[in-house]
């Protein structure tokens, strides 16, 4: 239900998405679970993210991201690492897509991500790619 509120997205891609709406509201939700859950968040998020992620409209794409970058604190951290890892490269791609609230999405994710599981980044390839995929960016 909490998943499936994410793409409850209340806004367009040109609106302001400050205001609480039922994305926003279930990404809050996910967060908090995902602290009381632990890895058990881990394997719902990631079925939701695979159905979403390559979805054409930015509004799966976006409520992919959002759960994603919801659930950072949760599940211990090698597991989320390997989730990260495994996803890492399409989860770049994600910098260039059309839409700027998929970027912006994925910006923020990425956020989340250094903040919480900056060993993502101890690999000198990978640190390299999202180095260039955020100069592209800006």
């Amino acid at each position: 239900m909490v998943l499936q509120g994410l793409l409850k997205i209340n806004f367009e891609e040109e609106d302001d998405d400050d205001e609480w709406g039922h994305a926003l509201s279930a990404a809050c939700c996910l967060q908090k679970l995902s602290i009381l859950l632990g890895n058990h968040v881990l394997e719902p998020v990631v079925q939701f993210v695979a159905a979403n992620i390559q979805q054409a409209h930015w509004k799966n794409k976006y409520a992919s991201l959002m759960a994603l970058g919801s659930i950072t604190e949760g599940p211990e951290k090698q597991k989320f690492l390997e989730v990260v890892i495994q996803a890492l490269q399409n989860l770049l791609m994600m910098f260039k897509d059309k839409n700027p609230k998929v970027r912006e999405a994925i910006s923020w994710v990425m956020a989340r991500i250094c903040e919480h599981h900056a060993d993502v980044f101890a690999n000198a390839q990978i640190i390299n790619q999202f180095m260039m995929c955020v100069l592209e960016a800006i």
